[in-house]
């Protein structure tokens, strides 16, 4: 799907969402591939929910308190789908030096063995948020090269949708001082 890919290149963000090192087993690339050995590549959601800085403190300290999405409204929620990993792709081919599938903190699973939850805090969502308002998909997209893709406008505009949604729910976030959970399903 991308034109270029800096061999090597692993995502790299905030001081919260350190370097992720290929010998920890947890790159992008090696995420990928653990999910494909499990078979469940193909079911990845991501939803980002947003939270104060209070519930992100009672989840970390007691995982039985997270509620997940219920009773929040869909201004507080980025629902992904299971665009993310494409999203990702054309960030690292942008070298935009942020990592939307395994940044924050894995902090508790969630319903089964491979679902899992992350907390963005509010400074980890504050830099997100710096970094991808100023990143139109229009230049994302000249990185990808799927004729797929490139062919079907349809398909260019579901990638479009849910990186134009997740970059609006990390500005708000951070307009609102707010941190956020990451649930993966």
């Amino acid at each position: 799907m991308i034109k270029e890919r800096q061999p090597g290149h692993r995502p790299s963000g905030t001081s919260a969402q350190a370097e992720i090192s290929a010998s920890e087993g947890r790159s992008y690339d090696r995420h990928q591939q653990l999910c494909r050995a499990e078979g469940t590549a193909m079911g990845i959601v991501h939803v980002f929910v947003r939270a104060t800085e209070e519930e992100l403190t009672r989840a970390i300290a007691d995982p039985t308190s997270f509620e997940g999405t219920s009773g929040r409204p869909p201004e507080e929620m980025a629902d992904l789908d299971k665009a993310l990993p494409d999203i990702q792709e054309l960030l690292v081919a942008a070298d935009i030096k942020i990592d939307l599938e395994l940044g924050g903190e894995v902090i508790f699973p969630y319903g089964n063995d491979t679902d899992f939850v992350m907390v963005w805090s509010v400074d980890d969502v504050a830099d997100t948020a710096e970094q991808l308002r100023d990143v139109p998909f229009d230049r994302l997209a000249t990185f990808v090269d799927d004729p797929d893709l490139v062919d079907d406008p349809d398909e260019l505009d579901y990638l479009k949708e849910y990186y134009e949604d997740v970059v609006g729910f990390f500005v708000a976030a951070a307009e609102a001082r707010a941190g956020a959970f990451m649930i993966t399903t």
